[in-house]
């Protein structure tokens, strides 16, 4: 590899950073994928109820305030059961039971060029 080559991922990867297999297994999921890009471009928490509502909306092609309740409700149950400790479990979101919000870690950036490349094939 020349010089201006990317650093691998195992070479830059430290102990809290998830392992390769979990950065797969995490942006498998259209949903994941969405909460990390989200939160990737802002600084500040956000309420799970809205990160929810964003990604009903986008997934459904509606306006987020034409996503029904009883969609929210499941993906709520969702998020919370499966998708956010998923996420938390790999260091990449810190959750905030108290005030109910979610922000990414620094370990996100850890992943973001696999994160690009999702988004990248996505498009």
């Amino acid at each position: 590899m020349g010089s201006n080559s990317p650093a691998r991922y195992s070479e830059t990867r430290d102990e809290t950073d998830p392992s390769l297999d979990a950065v797969f297994e995490i942006l498998a999921e259209p949903r994941r994928r969405f909460v990390l890009s989200h939160l990737h471009e802002r600084s500040k928490p956000i309420a799970i109820a809205d990160l929810i509502r964003e990604i009903s909306a986008d997934q459904h092609e509606l306006a987020k305030n034409e996503v029904p309740e009883g969609m929210l409700k499941q993906e709520t149950i969702t998020f919370h059961h499966c998708h956010l400790p998923k996420l938390e479990g790999a260091n990449l979101v810190t959750i905030n039971a108290d005030r109910n919000t979610v922000m990414a870690t620094e370990t996100l950036q850890s992943i973001e060029q696999f994160l690009a490349i999702a988004a990248e094939i996505e498009q």
